[in-house]
């Protein structure tokens, strides 16, 4: 129920849509798991602690689905992250509805596809593999983290260049929505939150890679639901914002539409007019 503030990262950024700009949620919007356990996966990680595979993951296709329902099963030992599927049970989150579906018809509408890149685990044979979304989270080039190996997840986003740039707080609702409890975790200190890079050189294919609370590298296993999510997306860059910042210093997307005439009286000429709509 509440506004999303994003941060502008990226301006017709190398390897995105032309014409586009790259947007990422300024705060940590929610606690959720990268992916939930998965009981019959022959792989002992999995089955134990989550799938680390970006394209197979729960949080992938709940970001990008504006579903009641969003989950569908992605292969054949795939599990929803319900509350037996994660660790300590900690944010389920099958029976919300898809993130896309909080988001206005306009501003989905505006979102562009982006064609994407992600490490896989050696155990799925290594190198890189492609996909392409609307919403998605950062991989570790594109924040400027090692991702310790040679092959490059995109391009580096200008905007971070220090550790700190990469810090990020928790919102009051993503405190507030979430089942796990911690004396960290508050609006005022930083939090740890996921990137869609996986840990590719471990033997267990369940670590993914995520930012910590001061902004260097750190890895997670995929079925713990106590790290944040921060999403990010491209829109085309000739959408109209406010000629000025509201409360939170943030500027709106507006939607103008043409103006209607009221009557039978279609000739117009000559009438003073004190203000004007842009048809751009």
């Amino acid at each position: 129920g509440k506004d999303i503030v994003f941060l502008k990262v990226a301006q017709d950024h190398e390897g995105y849509p032309s014409n586009s700009t790259t947007l990422l949620s300024e705060k940590i919007i929610c606690l959720k798991a990268f992916d939930a356990r998965e009981p019959n996966n022959s792989n002992s990680g999995r089955r134990e602690y989550g799938n680390g595979r970006y394209i197979h993951s729960n949080i992938r296709q709940w970001l990008n689905s504006s579903e009641l329902s969003w989950y569908k099963s992605q292969h054949s030992a795939d599990e929803p992250p319900i509350k037996d599927n994660l660790y300590s049970g900690d944010n389920p989150y099958d029976s919300e509805k898809g993130f896309m579906a909080n988001l206005t018809s306009e501003l989905r509408s505006a979102i562009l596809p982006t064609s994407l890149k992600v490490l896989k685990n050696d155990k799925d044979g290594g190198g890189l593999e492609s996909f392409t979304d609307k919403i998605f989270i950062p991989s570790c080039t594109e924040l400027g983290l090692d991702n310790k190996t040679s092959y490059e997840e995109g391009n580096k986003f200008d905007y971070f260049k220090r550790n700190s740039d990469r810090v990020a707080y928790p919102t009051k609702e993503s405190i507030d929505n979430n089942t796990y409890t911690s004396d960290n975790l508050s609006t005022s200190k930083g939090w740890n939150w996921r990137t869609r890079t996986p840990n590719s050189s471990s033997s267990l294919p369940n670590f993914v890679c995520s930012v910590k609370s001061v902004g260097s590298l750190d890895t997670f296993s995929a079925y713990s639901g106590r790290q944040g999510i921060r999403p990010a997306l491209n829109v085309d860059s000739d959408v109209l914002v406010s000629d000025s910042p509201d409360t939170d210093g943030a500027y709106v997307v507006t939607y103008n539409t043409p103006p209607t005439i009221d009557g039978e009286d279609k000739d117009l000429e000559g009438l003073e007019v004190t203000g004007y709509w842009n048809k751009e």
